[in-house]
């Protein structure tokens, strides 16, 4: 897109929109069954998000400590509330992006800085044995 701060909108939007109506699709973008395919889907998205971010800061449209880890972590954010709600509200992360959004422009100083793409990768990983663990403890 022309417009970086468009661009970001539009990936929010259509990654919310695609994992709200595909459980299956959520769980392979958050790597709940397979390491492998999750690695190469962060491939993929990394340099184009590192991109996209660096053009919305150049243009002024997004903080200038905002980096491109923080939309993926924007994105889990969207997915909790698809997990959660899902159900019975399937566009309520609809509510909750343009409040995510508005943290993204520029303004205001963040208490801690970005996460790194390889620690946020292993706190991913992290949080899957965690879910495994828990899910062989409490089957059913």
């Amino acid at each position: 897109m022309d417009d970086p701060w468009d661009g970001i909108v539009s990936f929010l939007e259509g990654t919310a929109e695609a994992q709200s109506a595909d459980r299956g699709l959520r769980e392979v973008l958050l790597g709940v069954h397979d390491d492998e395919r999750v690695a190469q889907v962060n491939d993929r998205l990394s340099g184009p998000l590192r991109e996209l971010v660096k053009r919305a800061k150049r243009t002024g449209a997004l903080r200038k400590d905002a980096e491109a880890t923080d939309l993926g972590v924007v994105v889990m954010m969207l997915c909790l509330v698809a997990d959660i709600a899902g159900d019975v509200a399937p566009q309520l992360w609809r509510r909750y992006l343009p409040m995510l959004l508005d943290g993204l422009r520029p303004g205001g100083k963040l208490p801690v800085p970005p996460i790194g793409e390889d620690d946020l990768r292993d706190a991913m990983t992290s949080h899957k044995q965690r879910l495994l663990r828990v899910g062989q403890h409490h089957p059913g």
